[in-house]
């Protein structure tokens, strides 16, 4: 099944969708739906995941494996019109097994979060079957929806709604605020933000982010490449402070620039400090440079322990790097594109209107 056909199975199914994530509610539970790959007339790869408010124990994932050989869906749910809703369609024994492999792990981040990576011939009953059994299994073993909004932490949600990961409960006012001010400060940020200052912003980040490195060795006379992890997570965090732009290339380019800058900086302190530690004279650069040439083999090694762990700290500045402008306009449109009412509403108090901010943000993506 190709994202075409694959796309059409959902909608008719009540579930919304943005490019290959898709959201929808089966009696009650909301589930998230990633289309991997496919091909027409041939295997799927998708997966799901589901939300609950307590921890999904262990067993549910085998007990969920085992059943759906047994699971077939003979009669597609129809969808309520608008509501999001898949309703249940009636599911019979059937040999399912044959058509379905499945890969499911838990995620030591999220242990709240049921997510399973199936394999399928025959898409649309084994998918009905798949969603009918994860939905008993998950009622057997008493796991609930989560019951707070995870914006406000308050109860009495009246709505669902992508957010944080996974779709869930949510107050339908709390969302709309959200995805507002999220793109009022990305608004705010491409219309002030400036490169020059963010690398301004890098390269002092990068400096505080070596001084850790620097005075473990001048105080307790311990040196820890670990800590040059740093470097590229002060450059961020400088570069952000001083409100550089977050989007584009040059984020990411102004970190590893600057890393890679301070590490032979960091290098030299370390050995002038030593030095001067140990017969009281302070390496000089050209002092630092004859040494390299007498010792380069030595002092290669360590300097690649040290890019190392620079390296490590920039493959996190790039995981929260792309997370900037685009991504944080994206998250917050198919947030607010995915709140769907829920019929009858969580017990809760009232919800107040929704806050909206002084200048709608435009639609257009940036």
């Amino acid at each position: 099944m190709d994202i075409n056909q694959f796309t059409a199975a959902m909608t008719a199914r009540g579930f919304v969708t943005d490019g290959k994530l898709f959201c929808g509610v089966y009696e009650g539970y909301p589930l998230s739906v990633t289309y991997l790959k496919g091909s027409s007339g041939g295997k799927t790869t998708f997966s799901m995941e589901a939300m609950f408010e307590q921890k999904v124990p262990r067993k549910m994932f085998k007990q969920v494996r085992q059943r759906t050989r047994g699971y077939s869906a003979t009669q597609r749910g129809s969808a309520a019109a608008g509501s999001g809703m898949v309703a249940a369609g009636a599911v019979a024994g059937g040999a399912l097994g044959a058509a379905i492999a499945m890969n499911s792990t838990q995620n030591s981040a999220l242990p709240q979060c049921f997510s399973i990576t199936s394999t399928v011939q025959d898409f649309e009953p084994a998918f009905d079957g798949l969603v009918a059994c994860t939905v008993a299994v998950a009622r057997e073993f008493g796991l609930m929806v989560p019951a707070l909004c995870p914006i406000c932490r308050q109860p009495g949600c009246d709505s669902y709604a992508y957010y944080g990961g996974a779709y869930r409960p949510v107050h339908g006012h709390c969302v709309q605020t959200d995805s507002y001010r999220q793109q009022e400060k990305v608004q705010l940020n491409e219309a002030t933000g400036s490169y020059g200052t963010g690398v301004i912003g890098a390269v002092l980040g990068g400096v505080v982010g070596a001084l850790p490195t620097v005075l473990l060795i001048v105080f307790l006379n311990v040196i820890s490449a670990w800590l040059c992890a740093l470097i590229p997570l002060g450059a961020y965090f400088g570069y952000k402070l001083l409100r550089g732009r977050l989007s584009g290339p040059v984020p990411l380019l102004s970190v590893i620039l600057v890393s890679l800058l301070m590490v032979p900086v960091t290098e030299y302190l370390s050995y002038a400090f030593i030095f001067l530690r140990e017969i009281g004279y302070f390496l000089t650069p050209a002092d630092y440079l004859t040494l390299f040439q007498e010792y380069a083999a030595d002092m290669i090694v360590e300097l690649g322990k040290t890019l190392l762990f620079v390296g490590l700290g920039v493959v996190i500045v790039f995981g929260i790097i792309r997370r900037g402008n685009s991504h944080t306009w994206q998250q917050a449109s198919f947030s607010a594109a995915t709140l769907r009412p829920m019929n009858p509403p969580m017990a809760g108090p009232a919800a107040p209107p929704p806050c909206r901010p002084k200048h709608r943000p435009h639609t257009k993506e940036v």
